[in-house]
């Protein structure tokens, strides 16, 4: 089996209305430094470089126009490069439409074979090495052609999150 070649897409949109006052709609949370020195989107990005071995210049953002300043300036402040592949949704429309949108960006200018990891901008993520396992899990499922998703049990209901119906976990961890 060949390594197929791995493109992190960090999407860098939202509302700026989860964390107010702090997060705002003209800086939402993913600029924020929130658990050391880098914003989330900064500490995304790191983790991302870190966990696929992928180069900087082969990340692909997708964000919002009146957000490509900041964006830009964030990625290349720890980054150099990595705002290379920054696309601009004419509209926000949620994550399926950024998703796409990315997928198709990446088909034509990375090539067929290029897998996409989607990673949201605004997380923080503590145990990278426990990521890291998932994701070697995750890739050699997704090698196998099978769509794979990350996602985390909840805790209560709450209609500002999405639910996943899985039928065979790969990992399932309680970290």
């Amino acid at each position: 089996m060949t390594q197929k070649k791995i493109i992190p897409v960090i999407l860098c949109g939202g509302s700026g209305t989860r964390l107010w006052p702090m997060s705002r709609e003209a800086y939402p949370k993913q600029f924020l430094t929130m658990t050391g020195e880098a914003s989330l989107l900064q500490e995304t990005v790191g983790r991302a470089l870190r966990v696929t071995g992928a180069a900087p210049q082969n990340v692909v953002t997708v964000t919002l126009q009146s957000f490509a300043p900041d964006v830009a300036r964030q990625l290349e402040e720890m980054f150099p490069g990595a705002s290379t592949h920054m696309i601009c949704e004419p509209l926000a429309r949620n994550t399926a439409a950024a998703v796409a949108y990315a997928a198709a960006y990446v088909a034509r200018v990375f090539g067929d074979d290029a897998m996409m990891w989607v990673l949201p901008s605004d997380h923080h993520i503590g145990l990278e090495k426990a990521l890291g396992q998932a994701f070697d899990l995750a890739m050699a499922s997704a090698e196998q052609g099978t769509l794979v998703t990350f996602g985390i049990k909840p805790t209560r209901p709450d209609t500002g999150y999405g639910y996943i119906r899985w039928s065979t976990p790969i990992l399932e961890s309680r970290v």
